[in-house]
């Protein structure tokens, strides 16, 4: 399999293949919903605010949410006997909402585009986020992440590119800040709307609002109730529809959770002082000059 597609590295849940589909053939539509996110930002809660929003709290009671709300650059094994997300987000009906993990270069040909779907980017502190893949990487059980390192200070170098990383590792992620840093960069554009994990969870009630105005869907209290309800952490860490390791036990280590913790500042459990402190050195060089700041507690 192909590491890249043209000069993009392909990520370790994907393929050339199914890049290349979604970049230059799948058909997009106007009511088209994309929650696009660096891994482990808010993906699932996002998700799941947004299907209820355009889809309804009861469907989305009952259906899971890999099947309402398909991840559509997620590459399946051919031996698998279900259909690769891609084809099954062919035969939903509209209004359609899609997950991605995917970079605007991957969008552009909607982006620039007089209309087109609408776009909600999920972002995260990066010490977080680093947290939270190192448990989900370190947890499940795959066969393409038996290279991801063991030891925590080993991982974030990985995620970050810097020595000390297990540089021969096969494993591909994007880069965080150029992901965040190129969708941060098309802020203004009419059909992006750019929330903040920690937003959500100091004041999810605002972002629901924010969501809500930004897909011109009426906010009924009763919907507003619903949704808060249905999105609280630990409605969703024992709800089947969203948590995989409930319905899928046997990819996961036993005590490992895909729903782990929900919080802001996991990162102080993990980082030492020094480490920490080296990596705001790296936040801070990437991001100067952007105008783009994160909540770390």
């Amino acid at each position: 399999m192909s590491l890249y597609w043209r000069d993009w590295p392909v990520p370790l849940h994907s393929s050339a293949e199914v890049l290349a589909e979604l970049a230059e053939n799948f058909q997009f539509y106007d009511d088209d919903i994309l929650v696009n996110t660096f891994p482990k930002c808010g993906t699932t809660l996002v998700q799941e605010i947004v299907s209820c929003l355009v889809l309804g709290p009861e469907r989305t009671r009952t259906t899971d949410l890999k099947l309402r709300s398909p991840f559509i650059d997620l590459n399946l094994p051919p031996e698998l006997p279900v259909p690769r997300p891609i084809d099954g987000a062919k035969k939903l009906d509209r209004p359609r909402v899609l997950k991605t993990h995917l970079p605007p270069a991957f969008h552009m040909r909607h982006l620039v585009a007089p209309s087109g779907p609408r776009n909600i980017i999920v972002m995260r502190n990066p010490k977080d986020a680093i947290v939270s893949t190192y448990h989900h990487m370190t947890s499940a059980r795959r066969d393409e992440l038996s290279g991801v390192p063991q030891e925590f200070s080993q991982f974030w170098r990985m995620m970050l590119g810097i020595p000390g990383g297990a540089e021969n590792t096969e494993i591909v992620v994007h880069d965080f800040f150029d992901f965040n840093l190129s969708w941060w960069s098309m802020r203004r554009h009419s059909r992006v709307l750019i929330l903040f994990y920690e937003d959500l969870i100091v004041d999810k009630t605002a972002e629901v609002k924010r969501m809500a105005e930004f897909l011109s869907t009426p906010l009924t209290e009763a919907l507003l109730h619903s949704v808060l309800q249905q999105t609280s952490f630990s409605a969703m860490q024992s709800n089947p529809m969203v948590n995989i390791t409930l319905t899928d036990p046997e990819r996961w280590r036993p005590g490992s959770n895909f729903i782990r913790r929900g919080e802001i500042g996991d990162w102080k459990r993990h980082f030492s002082a020094e480490d920490a402190e080296l990596v705001d050195g790296i936040i801070e060089e990437k991001l100067a000059g952007s105008g783009l700041q994160f909540r770390y507690e």
